[in-house]
């Protein structure tokens, strides 16, 4: 799951740095409910694992097309998993009216993001600006934030796929690997 926020996180920073937005406060999408409440600062994207669903064998690969490693092993069934997507946006102008403008960016490059990685292995559902509910508490006082749900679906193998560390000298989500599709990251480069 990490490996796959993570793979999200470096195209969406990427995209973000080439339309001249300001980088994510903490450099990456950050997983986990613990980083929700956490004072920060935006703009600052959060992805809360919700949740699981298990289903008949139907999905190989983001690709459509099974990897190396899963055709040896097999895949045996489908593991859907549900996130909430926390996007939390503020204007440079300082401009509340603006905020939406902004959140709105982010919210939108992650859905353009996640539809890229995971082509046809994906869904959407609607989201809500928390401070913009009646009665909702002022949590959100720099800018807005903008929830919304992300479903993918991931395959399982047969057997447990090896288990690969990051190099301990690697910032997450930071690369110098571009292709023309906006992938970044080892094996990532123009043939």
């Amino acid at each position: 799951m990490k490996a796959l926020v993570a793979l999200i996180s470096t195209h969406v920073v990427a995209a973000l740095l080439e339309g001249g937005y300001p980088a994510l406060t903490d450099g990456a999408i950050l997983l986990g409910r613990q980083y929700v409440a956490e004072a920060s600062a935006p703009p600052r994207i959060v992805f809360v694992p919700m949740g699981a669903a298990f289903s008949a064998k139907d999905i190989y690969s983001g690709t459509g097309l099974p990897s190396a490693a899963q055709t040896a092993n097999g895949s045996i069934a489908t593991d859907t998993i549900n996130f909430e997507v926390h996007c939390w946006g503020a204007s440079l102008n300082q401009n509340p009216e603006d905020d939406f403008d902004y959140t709105e960016v982010l919210y939108q490059q992650v859905i353009r993001s996640v539809s890229t990685i995971a082509r046809g292995s994906c869904a959407f559902t609607n989201g809500t600006y928390t401070n913009s509910k009646a009665n909702a508490g002022q949590m959100v006082r720099d800018g807005d934030e903008f929830v919304f749900g992300v479903t993918l679906q991931r395959p399982i193998t047969s057997r447990v796929l090896p288990f690969e560390r990051a190099p301990s000298d690697v910032v997450p989500g930071i690369t110098d690997t571009f292709n023309s599709m906006g992938l970044t990251g080892p094996g990532c480069e123009e043939p």
